[in-house]
């Protein structure tokens, strides 16, 4: 996946590459999630999506203590 990362990030460069200044630039989260999603999915693997009460005891530090 990070020759896939390294591409996306080229063809960023060649598109806004006039717009951007001589630095280094992290990865958008978008296009890491996206490859990391696409990469899933070819593999036949979905991710569920946590429920209000699974967030709401992440979120709750009190909890099991």
């Amino acid at each position: 996946m990070s020759f896939a990362n390294q591409f996306l990030s080229l063809c960023r460069l060649a598109k806004e590459s006039e717009s951007m200044d001589n630095l280094v630039y992290d990865i958008t989260l978008e296009q890491d999630q996206g490859l990391a999603i696409t990469k899933l999915e070819t593999l036949g693997i979905t991710i569920d999506e946590l429920t209000q009460e699974q967030i709401d005891y992440k979120d709750d530090y009190t909890a099991g203590t």
